[in-house]
């Protein structure tokens, strides 16, 4: 999850979710409690964003987004939790 304040933040780990923090002009200024806090997107590519946030793997490594949308499993709802960076 990408989020930009501390509310967003918050509400994204309530949700359990791993969250990389990219503050805007109104919250640069505040600690933002992320797994990752860039200054920008442009600050590394997509590939090292996933690596360094620990437990999501890189887009390569997950399934097809068709076997995690549609079946309603255990293993397919594993899989969205692991990849959850779509």
């Amino acid at each position: 999850m990408l989020e930009d304040s501390p509310n967003g933040i918050r509400a994204a780990h309530t949700a359990g979710l791993r969250v990389v923090g990219v503050p805007n002009p109104v919250t640069a200024t505040l600690a933002l409690e992320a797994e990752l806090v860039l200054s920008s997107l442009e600050e590394l590519p997509l590939e090292d964003i996933l690596r360094r946030v620990d437990g999501i793997q890189p887009l390569e490594v997950c399934p097809p987004l068709s076997r995690m949308l549609l079946p309603r499993t255990p293993a397919a709802y594993r899989d969205r939790a692991r990849c959850s960076v779509w």
